[in-house]
């Protein structure tokens, strides 16, 4: 591998080296590692940090080296000249692909930040590919190959920094025969600028190779030139990888995401079948736990999932502030030294407001490394305030639920105002501590919210449209149908009996959206919480909440096909619903 630096004396090269490289000293070859099964290659660095650590002339832990301004995974190695430009050193290349490369490869020629902006807005094209810099990985890249391509994106310090497992032994890429023939690249996903990431600039060129040939292909072929990828972190790593890939311009039809669950919620992993990971070692003797890794990885169904546009605006005077994660202390949220006043997110799994989001936000502050010790502590937060401080009630905060809002079908779902809902004959809501928003049937680690609840949260204008409303009650939750559902819970202990008793929230609605939430005007004392994905938020003078589908994606699901009316496969780019059956899948 080769790291590109900046020192004092204009550019120097850090090299580490591969299997890959023709000068590579011999006594420092990867091995040929025998495995149960089957053989592996592996392209292994020179120290525990090779795959990782990013080095510059001040050494790696200097507090005021200088950025460097080129980084080379073992996939992107480019070494800096010191005319400024970037040129590709000697790479392997197989025979059946070394003229198809050379001509291309001979004629790239780029500044840094030329190169940088190419990788970024390069068109999705196999010319195009080539020119990214993933030469090394694109050596190999044959259409008519036997080989899948899993890739694993690690945030390190996910489970109180277990997840570092797939990075410390310096592993960036292996070459799997058994269970199945799969090159496998393996990346930390905090390197590199956002849309320059050398883990994701290597996934768009090959996805970019895959997309020109997937609709000629017949529906086997097809399903095999999935690009299989594997997070290891929690939820929020996942929508990192998911906004990563869509900022770099992967292309996500031929991709599908799967996770190696190592948070504390872990919403998203158990809605789609991946079990904990337990902090097993993935390079342990004969590769097995990566094995069966790549096995659950591979016999997984790829099916659909919706991301939804979640933005918060605030009035004047209003700010946002939330815990800093290294300090735990309380911050505004700034831009530039300016205060924020809207807040964007993508949400993946569920948004809610109300006490349960205050309590999150007390856990936030405290939050440990052990997984035993976060859970105890969301329970001493969730006493601390329902018996020491008072929360206002969403009733208090919000005035009511639009669907549509500012188009001819605009729809007043509901009011918190009984005089409105008596005079224009529209729905009250029911006395509400939390409301949540659902994409998901997990909330809070793994609690089905929806399907066990048989309650309506609104009390209705007359007869018929309680009679209408009850139809409510029939509807399943389904995952990748382009819908959201609302639930709504009445105090802090009907929350807290939700975990012991399943029922206790109370139905609002399901549908398509968009939706709009509008605020009440608040005095500058009040305080309103809120959460996207269990990312928590205190703000003061709130205007609206405004939720609208965002995009949908493919993941990888290890239920079996008919564990629940849930989940959308993808079969041929259409989806089918599977029917009820089926038994656990194999990787459980």
């Amino acid at each position: 591998m080769l790291l590109a630096t900046q020192g004092p004396e204009g550019p120097q090269v850090s090299r580490e080296f591969s299997a890959t490289q023709s000068n590579a000293n011999p006594a420092k070859q990867a091995p040929h590692i025998e495995g149960s099964g089957g053989n592996v290659a592996a392209e292994i660095g020179s120290g525990p940090s090779a795959a990782s650590e990013m080095t510059h002339s001040g050494g790696p832990n200097s507090k005021d080296a200088p950025l460097q301004e080129v980084w080379a995974s073992p996939d992107e190695a480019w070494t800096q000249q010191p005319s400024g430009t970037l040129k590709p050193p000697q790479v392997r290349f197989t025979s059946s692909v070394a003229a198809k490369h050379s001509e291309a490869e001979a004629g790239v020629e780029a500044t840094a930040p030329e190169t940088v902006a190419a990788a970024r807005e390069a068109p999705t094209s196999p010319a195009s590919a080539v020119q990214l810099g993933p030469t090394a990985a694109l050596e190999d890249f044959d259409e008519d190959s036997d080989f899948h391509y899993v890739f694993i994106f690690t945030n390190p310090s996910s489970g109180g920094n277990k997840a570092s497992a797939f990075t410390r032994t310096g592993v960036s890429r292996l070459t799997l025969t058994e269970p199945y023939s799969a090159k496998i690249f393996i990346y930390d996903i905090r390197e590199g600028p956002s849309g320059g990431k050398p883990g994701f600039l290597l996934l768009k060129a090959i996805s970019a190779r895959k997309g020109v040939h997937g609709d000629l292909r017949p529906s086997s072929a097809a399903e095999k030139d999935t690009i299989r990828i594997l997070v290891a972190g929690g939820d929020g790593t996942v929508m990192w990888c998911l906004d990563e890939m869509k900022i770099t311009g992967v292309d996500s039809e031929v991709c599908a995401v799967g996770v190696v669950p190592y948070g504390t919620g872990n919403d998203f992993a158990n809605v789609f079948g991946w079990r904990p990971f337990n902090a097993a070692n993935p390079f342990d003797a004969s590769l097995n736990t990566l094995r069966k890794l790549v096995d659950c990885c591979m016999q997984a169904s790829v099916v659909y999932h919706d991301l939804w546009h979640v933005c918060v605006t605030l009035r004047p005077g209003g700010h946002f502030t939330r815990i800093n994660p290294v300090t735990r202390r309380k911050e505004v949220v700034e831009r530039g030294r300016q205060e924020v006043k809207e807040l964007r997110f993508t949400m993946s799994n569920y948004f809610s407001m109300g006490v349960e989001s205050r309590i999150g936000r007390g856990f936030d502050r405290h939050r440990t490394k052990s997984r035993t010790l976060n859970k105890m502590r969301y329970g001493i937060e969730g006493l601390k305030k329902t018996l020491m401080t008072f929360t206002k009630s969403i009733n208090q905060i919000i005035v009511g639920l639009k669907v549509n809002p500012g188009t001819p079908e605009e729809k007043v779902l509901f009011t918190t105002d009984k005089a409105v809902a008596e005079q224009q004959q529209i729905p009250l809501l029911k006395k509400t501590a939390s409301l949540v928003v659902l994409n998901i049937p997990s909330f809070s680690g793994g609690n089905d919210i929806w399907g066990p609840s048989k309650k309506l949260a609104l009390i209705m204008p007359n007869k018929q449209a309680q009679l209408e409303a009850k139809e409510l009650l029939k509807v399943p939750q389904q995952m990748g149908d382009k819908n959201l559902e609302f639930v709504t819970f009445e105090s802090v202990p009907s929350m807290g009996m939700e975990f012991l008793l399943h029922g206790r929230g109370s139905r609002l609605h399901s549908g398509e959206g968009p939706w709009e939430i509008s605020f009440r005007p608040l005095d500058d004392k009040t305080r309103v919480y809120f959460q996207t994905d269990g990312e928590f938020f205190q703000l003061t003078q709130p205007s609206s909440v405004t939720l609208s589908h965002d995009r949908r994606v493919r993941v990888l699901t290890l239920k079996p096909q008919g564990y629940q009316e849930a989940v959308a496969l993808v079969v041929r780019g259409r989806i089918v619903r599977p029917t009820r059956g089926g038994g656990e899948g194999a990787c459980h």
